[in-house]
């Protein structure tokens, strides 16, 4: 099995369109079929028609993502989609200050429970969303795409999986 793993918001929505025509090219030659593939696309990122990029885990916007890489991708299902960056919603609310005249960035003093709450205030309706979807067959999983989960647990923009894991149980 081959993983595919893509995302809205490569190149404004063209990768995706890529990948539905490569996928169509190798499967209608007979050699391979869809079942082959594990496809993921990812969401949480826009882009408008001027290309300036926005993100949000809005559940209608999650909604409106998941259509829309159905259609690029030409299939009726995926088999993982997964929340972009949740980080993002993390460091647009608590960004770090700019360099003093040394250079030096100062630490974000935030409690990481605060830190939880804002995440979970963020995640948890288009978690449930994403479970609707299980549901309804059109998609089979959803997950995380993060760099953060290594960072330390009292960093201010760590993403606690442990709460996503919450989030999701409490969703289903």
């Amino acid at each position: 099995m081959s993983v595919v793993d893509t995302s809205g918001v490569y190149d404004h929505g063209q990768t995706e369109e890529a990948v539905g025509k490569v996928l169509e090219t190798v499967t209608s030659s007979g050699g391979l079929s869809k079942d082959d593939f594990f496809v993921i696309s990812k969401f949480g990122y826009r882009s408008n028609e001027k290309k300036e990029i926005s993100h949000s885990f809005d559940v209608e916007k999650m909604n409106e993502s998941l259509e829309t890489s159905l259609r690029r991708l030409d299939t009726p299902s995926l088999d993982s989609f997964l929340l972009h960056d949740p980080e993002r919603q993390l460091i647009n609310a608590y960004p770090f200050p700019p360099p003093n005249d040394d250079g030096v960035i100062a630490d974000i003093e935030l409690d990481p429970r605060e830190r939880d709450e804002f995440l979970q205030e963020a995640m948890f309706e288009c978690i449930k969303g994403l479970e609707e979807q299980v549901k309804a067959g059109r998609i089979s999983s959803y997950g995380l795409s993060s760099n953060n989960i290594v960072l330390p647990s009292n960093h201010p923009h760590h993403v606690n999986l442990d709460l996503v894991a919450k989030m999701a149980t409490e969703a289903a």
